[in-house]
Order: structure tokens, then sequence, then C-alpha cells
């Protein structure tokens, strides 16, 4: 009797199995967020950050990150700092229409533009009255909607290596991150969360991010540049 209620389990097992390794990725829908962060420099606090994507008639995707100093040195220096990405959602690939930077002080007004013109297959981009144009690659998007494809890649439930191609000031850069294969537990203004670690595996002075899905903003963030600070988000509240 036992023996044939094994035989009669195995079939069922084994069909469970096959269904599961040929499942599709979890399914994620791009929806219109805002979030707001903490934003820190080398652990001082320098105001508000809001991370927030949103959709035209069109069918367009908009993510924009916009920074305030509202507080100590950053505050009387006025500093505003914007980008923002366009681009396009089919399937489950980004279609990148453009990229515009602008950073604001007292001081300081810098501001950068990168245009993909896929047809000739080229990125042009506009600083400081210089530009450069190299060839694209398939999939580029630029730095600001990398962040978004991130956590979409997490929502979906990627895990592993990554590599993600990035448009530069003069180049394509094949950005690789690793998702950790468990969450763990994050502590931010906004609460407690289980996230997913990514990390920049072949720089060093890339992105930290964790993720808690469905969630496809950061629910914290560090940036490390080349002169040694580093610039933290860390969620206010939840959304």
């Amino acid at each position: 009797m036992l023996a044939s209620h094994h035989h009669r389990l195995l079939p069922f097992l084994t069909g469970l199995l096959i269904l599961l390794l040929s499942a599709p990725a979890m399914a994620v829908t791009l929806q219109p967020f805002q979030v707001e962060y903490q934003l820190s420099r080398n652990g001082d606090v320098l105001g508000q950050a809001t991370l927030s994507l949103s959709r035209d008639q069109q069918g367009n995707y908009t993510y924009r990150n916009r920074s305030r100093g509202n507080n100590g040195l950053a505050a009387l220096l006025r500093l505003k700092i914007d980008e923002t990405s366009r681009f396009q959602w089919t399937g489950a690939k980004a279609h990148d229409l453009g990229y515009q930077y602008r950073l604001r002080s007292l001081f300081k007004n810098k501001q950068r533009q990168i245009r993909f013109d896929w047809n000739k297959h080229l990125v042009q981009v506009n600083e400081s009255g210089q530009t450069q144009k190299f060839p694209t690659r398939p999939g580029v998007v630029d730095r600001n909607l990398s962040v978004l494809l991130l956590g979409y890649a997490v929502a979906t439930g990627q895990r592993g290596d990554l590599t993600i191609p990035v448009a530069m000031r003069d180049r394509v850069s094949m950005q690789r991150y690793r998702i950790s294969p468990s969450p763990q537990r994050i502590s931010t203004p906004a609460g407690n969360f289980d996230a997913y670690e990514v990390q920049r595996s072949n720089a060093d002075n890339g992105i930290r991010a964790w993720f808690a899905p469905p969630l496809l903003a950061p629910v914290r963030m560090i940036q490390h540049s080349g002169k040694n600070d580093t610039i933290e988000l860390q969620l206010l509240r939840r959304p």
C-alpha cells in the first residue's frame, strides 16, 4: 500500500517541479509613484530628495530625482539638483528617450543633457558647451534610469549578477551589479524593511542600494563619489 502511494505521488511531484521551473518571472507593472527621502552627505543631513515616476497620455514615462538642500550649509547655498529621464516601456525593457541633469546653487550652475539617436545608434552628451558623441549599445540607459531598472530587477525576482549598459559623459559603461539572494532587515526613518541589497561589483564608487519589493524605488541608497564623499538616501515615509 505504501509503495503504491509513493508511485502515485511521484508523477505529481515531477509535474509540479516542471511547472515551477518553467514558470515565468514575477509579473510587475510600472505604476506611478512618489517617495521622499532624507538626504545626507558624509553623515550630515542636507535636506530631502524625491523620486517619482509618472506617465503621460501618450504612454511615455518620466522618472525624476529631485533633491533640495534645506538644512545647514546646503540651505545657505540654496542647493537644488534635478535629474529627469524620459523613456518608453515595452514588455520588460526601457527605451531611453533622453536625460537632463541640472545643479543650481548660489555659486554654481551646471547642466548636462543626453540624447539617444536610435536611428543612427548614437548617444549625444551636451555639457558646459561641449558635445560628445559615441555609439549606443542595446538596452543602454542613463544613470538615473538605471536605478529604476535595478528596482524592477529585484521586484521581478532576479538574483545574482546583472549588467546594465549606462551612458556616461564619453562612453557606454557596462555596469555590473550583484543582487543578494536573500533579504536583510533594513532600518530607515520610515521603519524597518526586509530588503535585497544591490551593489556595484565592478567599481568602488558605484551605487549600493536596498530594495523591498514590490516597491520599485530603493528604501535606502548610498552613492560613493571619486572625492571620498558619500551621499545617502533613506526613506522618510512609506508610500
